[in-house]
């Protein structure tokens, strides 16, 4: 952090003198002008259920930090982050289960079937002896 963005820092009163709060104000110095840091993946705001969702979860942020202690800025800011994490969390289940269904199917196209198996046995049994030899070797 750089010493010129720090605009104010107090020292706060207390009753136990080694614990007194240290309050540390710090000029945003977030660049506006280029795209920001986060994109957002619109196919995840395609679910209605997970909307409604992140709509309660931002609901439910702003109701337990909208304080007098916090500023507007510092809030608004903050919030971006909990949406990129909910955002996050969400991509990353749906790209879990996508891997999960992916790994399914393929179990689904590589497994034998009992009645192939047995056609194959029954196979190896009618063929001669010289020919069995040739396809295993």
């Amino acid at each position: 952090m750089h010493l010129n963005r720090v605009i104010a820092c107090d020292i706060g009163a207390s009753s136990w003198s080694d614990h007194n709060p240290v309050t540390l104000t710090i000029a945003d110095h977030y660049n506006y002008k280029n795209r920001g840091p986060c994109q957002l993946n619109e196919q995840l705001l395609n679910d209605p259920h997970f909307v409604h969702t992140l709509q309660q979860d931002l609901h439910t942020y702003f109701q337990s930090n909208n304080t007098t202690d916090i500023s507007p800025l510092t809030l608004w800011m903050a919030h971006i982050l909990v949406i990129r994490g909910i955002l996050i969390r969400r991509a990353s289940h749906l790209k879990k289960q996508q891997h999960q269904a992916h790994i399914q199917d393929l179990h689904r196209a590589n497994q034998i079937t009992p009645s192939k198996t047995m056609q194959t046995a029954k196979a190896e049994k009618s063929m001669p002896q010289t020919f069995k030899k040739q396809v295993t070797h």
